[in-house]
């Protein structure tokens, strides 16, 4: 017997939403198709123009059966096919690759903002760094057995969605079993958890948190922890520390490359952390950000973005949709890293199945190649419009010519929006 889970089904499938978000995004309205649609109202409103007054220059100087042949080659020449093509042929390539990469949007519009922004802000947890924090050591005060500061501990996050609290309740282990009651919970936004145990106040988090807590030695073992780039949380029961848990959370792999190819780029880089000012500190000098917020709560993020594009910066935020939308919508161009199975709850512009700085590199690159080969089909097709235009008023064209050319300028401007597939290869 063969049991089989299914998860999602038919139109709720990742792969349904994919296309139909996509699909959504050719129909969006952007810049350079529209501007590729006035174009081609203006060839054929042109054509029309030029062939009367063809039509008339010709039959009057050298007969009717001229002015046809002119006329003719002038309209079969500047049939708008190559211009049509130009933006939607090359639409469909971006999406296409961009679905293939894992880049999911909300207008095909966003690939122009995104080669037009210069500054970069990011969250530090999950993007720059793994996301997924461990317990480098447990170090409870005199008096308090490790087992003990690890169950207080579990008991505050237990019902914590955080990831610092996921990583200490898989430490405590087999501990969860026998959790303390904690009653009047609480999260304090951007600091910690109390709550009661046994009617005694319970801490975990930063230490503001400890305010009328002594910490004691562990106040500077923490300080030293965290120039080393460790996440440091202080426990306290009864008014008392009973110690500390240090985390570790490693930056990401390939994140140094991912960072030099932005600075290439030319973008200016901000990073966003709740964190301590010292733990931010040794990661934006290792990885060479140029600015940098610590202690930030989430509420302030947008606050920030406002900033930057007050000082004329096109701003392309990176972020957790959870937390971040807000200041995500306030971006030029907002990102949500790692929305896999959730398009649809989703309203950030753009969002990436896979959460790393590298799929946002790879969305850069993707929307300044589909912008560069955009701009250089509607350049070629003004200059064939031109030339043909005066090729054919001269009478150097022939209408079988002016098929040739109309046919030779729709491969031309095929082979060139091919080029995108080329270039992000």
């Amino acid at each position: 017997t063969c049991l089989v889970r299914v998860t999602r089904a038919g139109n709720h499938s990742i792969h349904a939403q994919m296309v139909e978000i996509a699909t959504a995004a050719l129909d969006a309205p952007s810049l350079k198709p529209q501007l590729a649609d006035k174009m081609t109202f203006g060839v054929i409103v042109g054509a029309v123009f030029f062939s009367c007054i063809g039509f008339f220059f010709w039959s009057l100087f050298s007969g009717l059966a001229s002015a046809v042949v002119v006329v003719s080659a002038l309209c079969i020449a500047l049939c708008p096919c190559a211009l049509v093509l130009s933006s939607q042929l090359i639409k469909k390539i971006a999406v296409g690759e961009a679905v293939s990469q894992g880049i999911i949007m909300r207008s095909i519009g966003m690939l122009e903002e995104v080669a037009k922004c210069t500054s970069l802000v990011v969250n530090k947890n999950g993007t720059l760094t793994v996301g997924k924090p461990s317990i480098a050591s447990v170090d409870p005060v005199a008096g308090v057995a490790t087992d003990e500061l690890l169950r207080l501990a579990a008991s505050l996050e237990a019902k914590s969605i955080h990831p610092y609290a996921r990583c200490i309740l898989e430490r405590a282990g087999t501990l969860t079993e026998a959790l303390f009651e904690v009653e009047e919970l609480q999260e304090v936004s951007g600091l910690g958890i109390k709550g009661k145990i046994d009617d005694e106040e319970c801490l975990i988090g930063d230490e503001k948190l400890m305010q009328a807590i002594d910490l004691g030695y562990h106040k500077v073992r923490a300080e030293d922890m965290r120039k080393q780039g460790y996440i440091v949380l202080f426990c306290a029961r009864g008014g008392k520390l009973a110690g500390i848990i240090v985390l570790s959370d490693p930056i990401r792999r390939g994140v140094k490359e991912s960072v030099k190819e932005f600075k290439r780029h030319g973008f200016q880089l901000f990073c966003l952390s709740g964190d301590r000012r010292i733990t931010v500190v040794q990661l934006v000098n290792a990885l060479g950000f140029d600015r940098f917020q610590a202690e930030a709560p989430a509420e302030q993020k947008i606050h920030t973005v406002k900033k930057l594009q007050k000082e004329g910066k096109m701003v392309l935020m990176i972020g957790d949709p959870a937390k971040d939308l807000p200041a995500l919508c306030q971006a030029n161009v907002g990102v949500a890293l790692g929305t896999k199975g959730k398009l649809h709850q989703e309203n950030a512009p753009i969002s990436l199945l896979e959460g790393t700085l590298a799929s946002a590199l790879r969305l850069l690159n993707l929307g300044k190649a589909t912008n560069r080969i955009m701009t250089q089909n509607l350049v070629l097709c003004a200059l064939y419009t031109a030339v043909v235009l005066l090729l054919a008023l001269s009478g150097a064209l022939s209408p079988n010519q002016g098929a040739i050319c109309m046919l030779a300028s729709t491969v031309v401007i095929g082979f060139s929006s091919l080029r995108l597939q080329k270039s992000l290869s």
